[in-house]
């Protein structure tokens, strides 16, 4: 807590509104401001969400004094919050990827958010690069974030809320002939790659190609290409969570482990359809998680051999 007992959380989360509005604004009148007011909306939003965990995981884990002074070891409680040395944007975009694997299929997005902010600080100069694909993520970003700390739209964004909603429904509508296109290239190219074939070659050639895929365990799902109708690979990042023990018939307990996928891209090497992020995905209904059971060995860093034979 600062000096009038406010939680850290609030703080973060107060600030971050600001300059959600700051980028807002900034986007609509075409200043370059936004890229920095957005990296820093994201940031703070980031951070409270890390600080809603724990406090200490926004401090940088080499100052000492800091992590001290957020934990509340004696001699460190009354310095000002503002000496609190902690993580950079990078680091609180990773940190909070493990809490919310969805952001990692925005992750390229926000990469360059923050080298055009670094960029603009350190040599006041911009890069030509998509401002909108880049406010799109942004949007993304906050609502991903605002939604774990249980902040309503209408909060976040404020008076832009409703303008929000109409740049996403445009957006949205965009992604959908995108993907139509596609998915018209990916059935030409399916019937131009088997129509000389006989429909005995074709399904050994189909079957071959689909045999050919190598799965990696709790990224990557076999899916029925909405294309072509085959295999295709749905690939994304996963987070696990220990459930309630089972037992055996010897009253023994047995380690249980839930893994949810979140989708964010496709391909199908029958017919050559590529989606490439989770907007597409949902245009074809592919984007919805997916709840797997996991082996719990595989979720272990020391060695429970004996343990779980």
């Amino acid at each position: 807590m600062n000096g009038s007992g406010e939680t850290i959380e609030n703080l973060l989360k107060k600030k971050a509104i600001i300059y959600v509005g700051k980028t807002i604004e900034s986007y609509l009148d075409k200043n370059e401001t936004f890229f920095l007011y957005a990296a820093m909306a994201i940031e703070l939003l980031g951070k409270a969400v890390l600080a809603s965990k724990h406090p200490s995981l926004i401090v940088d884990p080499k100052d000492l004094n800091s992590l001290f002074q957020i934990c509340g070891v004696e001699g460190f409680t009354n310095r000002p919050i503002t000496t609190l040395k902690t993580i950079s944007g990078r680091e609180v975009l990773r940190r909070c990827q493990k809490l919310l694997p969805r952001l990692s299929s925005i992750e390229g997005e926000l990469e360059r958010l923050i080298l055009q902010r670094n960029s603009l600080v350190h040599i006041g100069s911009l890069k030509d690069e998509n401002i909108r694909s880049t406010y799109k993520a942004f949007l993304t970003a906050i609502m991903i974030l605002s939604e774990y700390l249980g902040i309503k739209k209408s909060e976040i964004f404020g008076e832009f809320k409703d303008a929000i909603e109409t740049f996403l429904d445009d957006t949205k509508k965009e992604i959908e002939k995108i993907v139509e296109e596609k998915i018209i290239r990916a059935k030409n190219n399916f019937k131009n790659k088997f129509s000389d074939m006989d429909e005995y070659t074709k399904k050994a050639v189909i079957k071959a190609i689909e045999e050919s895929y190598r799965l990696i365990m709790y990224e990557e799902e076999l899916t029925e290409c909405p294309a072509c109708g085959h295999l295709g690979i749905l690939r994304g990042d996963y987070e696990h969570e220990w459930k309630e023990w089972d037992v055996d018939e010897e009253g023994n307990p047995i380690p249980c482990v839930e893994v949810t996928m979140y989708p964010r891209e496709f391909e199908c090497s029958v017919c050559g359809l590529k989606l490439e992020d989770a907007d597409e995905l949902d245009v074809v209904g592919l984007a919805e998680p997916i709840e797997m059971e996991g082996d719990p060995k595989d979720f272990v860093e020391y060695d429970y051999d004996d343990y779980f034979e």
